[in-house]
């Protein structure tokens, strides 16, 4: 590999899956890649990867000097820590044919989708470094790594300073830490207006992943559901002592809610178990939310002629319950979307999983199958008799 780009053929057509070109890392670290197999081998171009969003954590020059696994494990490394990439994946010959009998367009359609679904989906083993330091490595596996990068960050380098969000993650820091149920009404209002107001700049960090550590991503989005929680707890406590229908109209929200942000905590190696939960979740989902149009309605109506005795209630407690309700009919479709999709997903696993138990039947040997047969004729027998 001409590491100057002096070198420049024409581009396969498995460029286009990507929409980038050899001249991807150019720009950043003069490097040039023209294939997808010969040119990754010494790790250099895993470690331009890495340096292209997270310079900081990396020195090319170093990489350039450093022998070819060196590289390998500091990119698979450092790109899993920082930017969660997961480690490469390798193609498995007895599971590809197996996936090729279920599924004869996985040997037609080459894009990066398909490759990465297949191997999460089968849970395929990671690649070790050997496997790229052969002669020639698995194009498929590569281009499934790389993918990762382009799918989650795009072309576009990131911005290296994140000064644009001192400010934010100043206000979060002290807003996950104010009680809000014992504070007086005018915190909550201000607090969530604020919320609102930063909820963007939270939506591109957590979208992007950029600028931050796996873990201080982890822990900024686990100040703001701190922060989110505080806000509904405060409002449905305040909502308790207005007249009905105001107050059960909350109670149903707060249900909603909860249903909402239920976290899906899927034990992934037992399928069949998942199937049996999501199901379940799917269910209640329905049973609740079957409702909504019709709280929404009787919001309005009570809004229009007031609570219970014809009371008016001030708008600034009616309207975080409407706002809430609101996002519920926003978030309740998209909940119930994620929840089939990934019933559909169990699925075929519950089904590669059944076939598996009988492949390996299948593979049981003829005489020692017919032997467990004998014994077990014989063990009948004998109980018969």
């Amino acid at each position: 590999m001409d590491q100057c780009g002096s070198r420049i053929v024409g581009y396969p057509a498995y460029w286009s899956s990507f929409s980038w070109k050899p001249g991807f890392f150019y720009r950043k670290v003069n490097l040039r890649a023209e294939n997808m197999d010969r040119d990754w081998k010494d790790g250099i171009l895993f470690c331009a990867l890495v340096y292209r969003w997270k310079p900081d954590v990396i020195d090319m020059e170093k990489v350039r000097n450093a022998e070819p696994r060196e590289n390998l494990e500091t990119a698979f490394e450092l790109a899993q820590k920082h930017l969660g990439i997961k480690r490469l994946l390798e193609v498995s010959g007895s599971y590809a044919h197996c996936i090729a009998a279920i599924f004869p367009s996985f040997l037609v359609f080459q894009t990066t989708f398909l490759l990465e679904f297949y191997c999460v989906l089968l849970k395929w083993p990671w690649c070790k470094v050997d496997d790229v330091l052969c002669q020639k490595p698995d194009k498929r596996s590569i281009i499934t790594y790389v993918s990762q990068f382009i799918r989650a960050f795009g072309e576009a380098p990131p911005v290296e300073e994140h000064n644009v969000y001192s400010e934010f993650l100043e206000w979060l820091a002290h807003a996950c830490k104010v009680d809000l149920v014992n504070s007086e009404q005018g915190m909550y209002f201000r607090l969530r207006r604020e919320f609102i107001e930063y909820r963007s700049v939270y939506n591109t960090i957590v979208a992007t992943k950029l600028h931050f550590s796996v873990e201080e991503l982890s822990e900024i989005q686990e100040k703001w559901e701190t922060v989110r929680f505080n806000l509904e707890a405060a409002a449905a406590s305040a909502e308790k002592r207005l007249p009905k229908p105001y107050s059960t109209l909350s109670g149903w929200t707060v249900t909603g809610q909860s249903i909402i942000n239920t976290p899906l905590d899927l034990p992934s190696e037992e399928p069949h178990k998942c199937l049996a939960m999501l199901q379940k979740m799917i269910s209640e989902h329905n049973r609740h939310f079957i409702d909504l149009a019709a709280k929404q309605a009787e919001l309005q109506q009570a809004t229009e002629t007031g609570g219970l005795g014809g009371r008016p209630v001030a708008a600034e407690y009616v309207e975080p319950l409407r706002l809430r309700m609101t996002a519920l009919a926003e978030e309740a479709p998209l909940k119930l979307a994620t929840l089939k999709v990934l019933h559909a997903h169990y699925t075929i696993l519950a089904y590669l999983y059944d076939l598996e138990v009988k492949m390996k039947l299948w593979r049981i040997p003829k005489d020692l199958l017919q032997n467990s047969v004998f014994a077990g004729a014989s063990f009948k027998g004998i109980h018969s008799c």
